[in-house]
């Protein structure tokens, strides 16, 4: 058994053992109350959802697989809704057309003021039913706002959905925080840079992190405080690490 002293202290053989002992359950307890439990959740997630009823064409993704910023996750049967479109974007070269013929005749004293000024207002009542008719576009493909993986698709393809239902619940993978509960006294030495270390319970993989945020407020009840640590999952095994696991959080010695 070795065992280390310092200030140059000398012990009998004989009650080395037993020092050595004593001093490893000191070092256990002051690492056990430097310890917390903690739960990992995705600083990033979103349910999607559709201002409007219309028959879902396709869900390329199901529930666990992973997606790409941008990659499509619902797409809507919009063939009525990109008609109207067209028909408001002749509407509106048509009205267009008409305003500038009207400018024209004004120029050559064909036509009067009052003309021009009609044709302008109908122009731009035609410009603006394009654009509303290009918004009601919008829904009809919802595009990932994040990389991550989807949580659960509440939908189906070929289903019309209430105006404003859920759709798909997904999450951020690649940014997951780490909450902890800790105690309140812990503010004499805590600070945000913080060094920790996180042992996963579902895996035993030890991860790194940092204390990102403190909470706001300290419960007057059980005198503790939230605590936000920030994970390095780059040191992590990918893919590895995901949110609702849970695990302890463990800081080092303070000066």
């Amino acid at each position: 058994m070795s065992c280390v002293f310092q200030h140059g202290f000398r012990v009998g053989a004989a009650l080395l053992p037993a020092l050595c002992l004593h001093l490893a359950a000191a070092q256990a307890q002051e690492q056990l109350l430097r310890s917390v439990r903690g739960v990992l959740r995705s600083a990033n997630e979103a349910t999607l959802a559709t201002d409007t009823s219309l028959r879902i064409l396709e869900i390329p993704f199901r529930a666990g697989q992973a997606f790409a910023k941008g990659e499509l996750l619902v797409a809507f049967d919009c063939e009525r809704l990109e008609g109207e479109r067209l028909m408001a974007e002749a509407e509106a070269r048509g009205a267009q057309a008409t305003h500038d013929n009207a400018s024209r005749l004004h120029e050559q004293r064909a036509a009067g003021a009052l003309e021009v000024a009609v044709a302008k207002a109908e122009a731009d009542k035609a410009a603006a039913a394009l654009l509303v008719a290009t918004i009601r576009l919008k829904p009809c493909k919802q595009l990932a706002p994040f990389s991550g993986r989807v949580v659960d698709v509440l939908v189906h393809e070929h289903d019309m959905p209430a105006v404003n239902s859920p759709l798909i619940r997904i999450v951020d993978t690649s940014n997951i925080e780490v909450d902890l509960i800790a105690p309140s006294s812990w503010l004499r030495w805590l600070k945000p840079t913080t060094p920790f270390s996180f042992t996963i319970e579902e895996t035993g993989q030890e991860v790194s992190g940092t204390v990102a945020r403190l909470g706001a407020v300290i419960d007057p009840i059980s005198q503790t405080v939230r605590i936000v640590g920030q994970l390095d999952l780059e040191a992590a095994r990918a893919g590895s690490v995901i949110p609702g696991m849970s695990g302890t959080a463990v800081f080092g010695p303070t000066s």
